[in-house]
């Protein structure tokens, strides 16, 4: 039987979620295991209920309803975040790796959390961590040393982002025997340097502040050139047309927009905090 299939979903919303958990197993109480039988299943089916519960807890058809499995991300993401940077001090592996490695377990492999129960909170939380990341990425930049390694930095992208997309291009043409557009697509996808990545990861490994400058605004050149080339090409599969004009001028935009608002917002806002640093709340 799947967990709740006795409760409406609807009543969810006037009750807290120990309640309900205690009620149902109250109700269905989980058998005790045989260790000696060959059904010997109770890891697979404690799975299988905490799989349905969040389900049903992510579904219901109120918003209250959806309120514990958000509490619940917020706070696994937050532990399993400081966990990780403990990792990160103890064993000299990027956290990084051991949040992913952390997501496909939970995820993929084990099946405790589905992707259908967090699709709805996915983005707010994927748009807040870019956010919160390239910002603080930002704070921890020097300009005078951006700009002094800027030159390095553009050889870098245009290396190392054309060296990434060749050999993920061909390997898709040749082993898996796609056009050369959908090959160079996924290139453009997957070929480059993550920002959200490279910003956290800088600031906690051993290299000079040149280097970390460098770095950091490459993994920033890179997701722009990553993003565009991959619209363009997009747009010529869906229009069976590709023009380097467009390319080109697509970059161009990009690059102006990017200018014109961070330069007619950052500097006010430079102003603006300066004039508030002593006032209370500025953090805010």
């Amino acid at each position: 039987d799947e967990v709740f299939s006795n409760v409406d979903t609807s009543e969810l919303a006037g009750r807290n979620v120990r309640d309900v958990l205690k009620s149902y197993f109250e109700e269905n109480p989980i058998s005790e295991p045989d260790p000696g039988g060959s059904g010997y299943n109770f890891l697979p089916e404690g799975i299988a209920n905490l799989q349905n519960i969040l389900a049903n807890l992510s579904f219901g058809d109120s918003l209250v309803a959806s309120a514990p499995i958000l509490l619940l991300a917020a706070s696994v993401v937050i532990i399993m975040g400081v966990l990780g940077e403990a990792f990160f001090k103890k064993t000299g592996i990027p956290d990084i790796l051991f949040l992913m490695v952390l997501g496909i377990v939970i995820g993929p492999v084990l099946g405790i959390i589905q992707p259908e129960a967090v699709l709805k909170i996915v983005p707010y939380f994927a748009a807040v961590a870019l956010i919160i990341i390239m910002f603080d990425g930002g704070l921890n930049l020097h300009i005078g040393k951006v700009l002094k390694t800027a030159h390095f930095a553009v050889i870098l992208v245009i290396v190392g982002f054309a060296i990434s997309v060749g050999i993920v291009a061909a390997l898709a043409h040749y082993g898996l025997g796609w056009e050369w557009i959908d090959s160079i697509l996924l290139g453009s996808i997957v070929g480059g340097s993550s920002s959200i990545i490279v910003f956290g990861l800088v600031q906690k490994i051993h290299i000079s502040d040149d280097a970390k400058s460098m770095l950091s605004f490459e993994s920033a050149l890179t997701d722009i050139f990553a993003v565009i080339i991959a619209f363009v090409l997009f747009e010529a599969m869906l229009s069976g047309e590709f023009s380097l004009d467009l390319l080109g001028a697509t970059i161009g935009k990009a690059i102006m927009v990017g200018l014109v608002l961070g330069l007619g917002v950052g500097i006010p806002w430079m102003f603006v905090i300066s004039k508030l640093k002593n006032a209370q709340h500025s953090y805010m």
